[in-house]
């Protein structure tokens, strides 16, 4: 599995509103279809996927950018250069993976359930999504027991 990780410039925002947000996240979720965890905060992004998506989170990353500034009247970059990638391999670190990005805004403060955040494929996860970017984990109730309140 790979982990990206694409973070905004220092003291810029990824979206102003959640519409942007939800704009976004589907962006990402096209540019890394069924990704094993997903989870968009305001400042940064995280995704776990099953193979390296850098190009294409690359492109969707820069498509971003220049959508937001053209509609803010922005210029600039939005995001940091690099776009980090790392290789995790299977089993425990993979699961370790998924639940930090699960529960990335608990972490940060933003909530304190990750089923609250809608930006992230934790919903999709215990099969509570209408629109699910990823599939349904084989044990729910186990996922949430660990990522839940």
């Amino acid at each position: 599995m790979f982990h990206h990780v694409a973070q905004a410039v220092s003291g810029r925002r990824l979206f102003a509103t959640w519409e942007e947000g939800l704009r976004l996240f589907e962006i990402m979720v096209r540019a890394g279809p069924n990704p094993v965890a997903l989870c968009l905060m305001p400042d940064h992004l995280h995704m776990a996927h099953s193979a390296d998506r850098r190009a294409a989170v690359g492109r969707a990353m820069r498509g971003h950018a220049r959508w937001r500034n053209r509609c803010r009247s922005f210029e600039g970059s939005l995001w940091r250069r690099q776009l980090a990638v790392q290789f995790v391999p299977a089993g425990v670190k993979q699961r370790r993976l998924a639940r930090y990005i699960h529960l990335n805004p608990c972490r940060a403060g933003l909530i304190s359930d990750p089923l609250a955040w809608p930006l992230s494929t934790y919903r999709d996860a215990l099969g509570f999504s209408l629109r699910p970017a990823r599939s349904a984990a084989q044990d729910p109730e186990r996922l949430h027991a660990l990522c839940g309140p």
